[in-house]
């Protein structure tokens, strides 16, 4: 194999193993959320339950109020960051896609071709249901939880 090759192939070696790595650094996010929003819920919870004499003033549509406030936020985040890496996955699969065209074969380029030929959708799709949902539920408990915490 002549050197051009040889390099072109280590280079490919590398970006399939970077495309990867977002791909697992993507669900660590996930996880990471997920962990976030569930501490959130669960602070929340231990407040709601307490002793209403330790929360003088505090009006417990107030607390689920931040909490709501809270997830909202950290929901968009998370869509942010599944659609950055979705981006810069998409743009490494493209590199990955054009130095398969000087190899000789094309697994990579084939592998996507025949998923999509039977249907499937990309994990992107589904993925972003969950912070979307988590989104939707918070902003309609921040509002009416306020309109109770401010009437």
């Amino acid at each position: 194999m002549d050197q051009d090759k040889q390099i072109l192939l280590e280079q490919y070696k590398l970006y399939v193993e970077m495309a990867d790595r977002v791909t697992e650094r993507r669900g660590k996010f996930n996880q990471y959320y997920i962990t976030l929003i569930s501490g959130i819920l669960g602070i929340t919870t231990y407040l709601l339950h307490q002793d209403q004499k330790e929360l003088v003033g505090v009006h417990p549509a107030f607390i689920i109020a931040i909490a709501s406030f809270l997830t909202s936020l950290i929901s968009v985040l998370w869509l942010y960051q599944i659609l950055y890496s979705k981006n810069l996955n998409s743009a490494k699969f493209q590199v990955i896609t054009e130095m398969e065209k000087h190899l000789p074969v094309q697994g990579f380029n084939k592998e996507w071709e025949l998923y999509f030929l039977h249907g499937e959708k990309r994990f992107t799709h589904l993925e972003r249901w969950i912070p979307q949902i988590i989104l939707i539920i918070s902003c309609i408990t921040f509002f009416f939880s306020f309109i109770v915490a401010v009437g």
